[in-house]
């Protein structure tokens, strides 16, 4: 509040247009739009004479405003931003009430990123500091209009150089990555991230593992861990592709894929063995089920879970391996298992949708889906969504345990063996009738397809307003989430079945010829 007040009282003209407590507009233009309408929204506030007190709950809505727009500056590593934008208000202000501000300051931005040092860091907020010095201590036109004392003007100057420090001290400290830990990125399956993609990809490496990868990729501290047909865990250094380590597993990584948390890579295979991994690439423990297992582990405090073909749910502890629980079915279980509330859901091949408690394996509750299911199911609120073999996508209701809507599409009749993602109230999934389907998620209405040349059996990822997914027809696809509009395509060559994981500005997907993608 005493930077604006005092930057107000530096360069307002003593006139008719202050009095009313108006200013000039001034139109948003280019990428610092954001940061003028907010100065614009933020100054008229505070456009008063020296001596005359701003309303209290005026002056603390406006200090709400300025502290949430810098605290999205400062995770921009832009604090510099912040300031500027109050100069190029200050400059248009000048313009308009023919007030002489000669020069809008450059604020050197501190150095970003990882590796930025000490050195930069105060380097940087020296040049900011005598800048902004200068600027002040300037004997314009407007400076004179006013005699504000040495100890109001270096109160500021003071305040300033807290706010710069804070940005400084804030530009050193190692951004986290992001991540996308497990199947679908998340415990809900949701398939969706916050992670902002160019608008505009490109192949930033390739990896060829040699045998098909049908396992969906984890990524967790800017490493990516996926499991190929050829029985190996890999985990590669996201930024370069670079091979940091393989580890063997028993027979070939089907469509199970990782889960990474707490240190340990959890991951099953086509012989039945679950596996927990290091970060460093060393086995920690395995555990053997009764068959084959393609469902994907979740991770829920000290415990995984993960389904087998031996038609069983394992519930096994995340330290040592050792059995908690098992929660037998009447058919294979191939999804990954969802989780809300301490309950894990299964759609399962049994026609049944199940909730069990994961404190005791106990069953909560079934619903009939009527049809045998592949995919996983996806929640969001008080709802889950998932396609059947019967050619349908189902909503499921977790309160009144009731099925609200079935979608199908009556011109072409296929298996639904995508799982799906949830975004803005959209259901978006694949279809073996080659088409992306987007649904309204309360109605279970269409409201867009995007045709492919083959079956979709990868799952989508969301991001940004997009929808990235593969196809088997060798394609991987980049749609609008409003419309379904295709923003890019890339050909692969290869069946893309595994499904997108999406980090740091990074997309990773694995081909049926064993190559890794990675787009950025």
């Amino acid at each position: 509040m005493g930077i604006l007040r005092f930057l107000r009282w530096q360069t307002a003209y003593r006139s008719n247009q202050l009095k009313s407590g108006t200013l000039a507009p001034l139109a948003p233009t280019g990428r610092g739009g954001s940061c003028e309408k907010i100065a614009n929204r933020l100054l008229p506030a505070l456009s008063v004479h020296r001596g005359t007190a701003v309303p209290r709950a005026r002056a603390t809505q406006v200090e709400r405003a300025l502290r949430a727009r810098f605290h999205l500056w400062t995770r921009r590593r832009d604090g510099s931003g912040w300031l500027n934008s109050i100069f190029s208000q200050l400059q248009a202000e000048g313009s308009h009430e023919r007030l002489e501000v000669r020069q809008r300051p450059r604020l050197p931005s501190p150095q970003r990123g990882r590796g930025a040092g000490a050195e930069g860091g105060c380097r940087a907020l020296k040049e900011c500091w005598n800048t902004l010095r200068q600027f002040f201590c300037r004997k314009v036109e407007g400076f004179q209009q006013f005699k504000v004392s040495p100890l109001i003007r270096f109160s500021a100057l003071g305040a300033v150089s807290v706010i710069l420090l804070t940005v400084a001290v804030q530009s050193q400290q190692p951004r986290v990555p992001e991540s996308w830990p497990q199947f679908r990125g998340n415990p809900a399956l949701t398939g969706v991230t916050q992670s902002a993609v160019p608008a505009s990809l490109k192949v930033a490496w390739t990896y060829e593992a040699g045998e098909p990868i049908e396992s969906s990729a984890a990524i967790a501290d800017g490493v990516v861990y996926v499991g190929t047909q050829a029985a190996e865990l890999l985990a590669l250094d996201l930024k370069t592709g670079k091979l940091l380590w393989k580890y063997k597993a028993s027979e070939g990584i089907g469509e199970s894929s990782p889960c990474v948390a707490d240190g340990v890579v959890y991951v099953g295979d086509l012989a039945g063995v679950v596996h927990a991994v290091g970060t460093d690439g060393k086995g920690l423990w395995t555990f053997k089920a009764g068959s084959e297992i393609k469902a994907s582990p979740v991770v829920v405090d000290d415990r995984v879970l993960i389904g087998s073909y031996d038609e069983t749910l394992y519930c096994l502890a995340a330290k040592t391996g050792k059995l908690l629980w098992q929660f037998r079915v009447n058919g294979p279980v191939h999804c990954t298992v969802s989780v809300a509330s301490g309950i894990a859901y299964v759609s399962g091949c049994d026609e049944v949708f199940r909730a069990i408690r994961i404190s005791d394996g106990k069953e909560v509750y079934t619903v009939s889906s009527g049809a045998y299911t592949g995919a996983s199911p996806a929640l969001q609120g008080s709802s889950a969504y998932f396609g059947t073999f019967s050619n349908e996508v189902l909503s499921v209701n977790l309160q009144s345990r009731q099925l609200v809507w079935r979608y199908e599409n009556k011109l072409r009749q296929f298996p639904f063996y995508s799982s799906a993602a949830l975004a803005d109230g959209k259901v978006v999934l694949g279809g073996r009738d080659k088409l992306v389907h987007c649904l309204d998620a309360k109605t279970g209405k269409a409201l867009w397809t995007f045709t492919t040349r083959a079956r979709v059996d990868s799952s989508p990822a969301v991001a940004g307003g997009c929808v990235y997914i593969g196809s088997n027809d060798g394609r991987f696809y980049v749609l609008q989430l409003a419309t379904g509009a295709k923003v890019w395509e890339f050909e692969a060559g290869a069946a893309l079945s595994a499904s997108p994981a999406i980090a740091d500005g990074k997309v990773v997907i694995g081909a049926q010829d064993g190559r890794l993608y990675c787009f950025g």
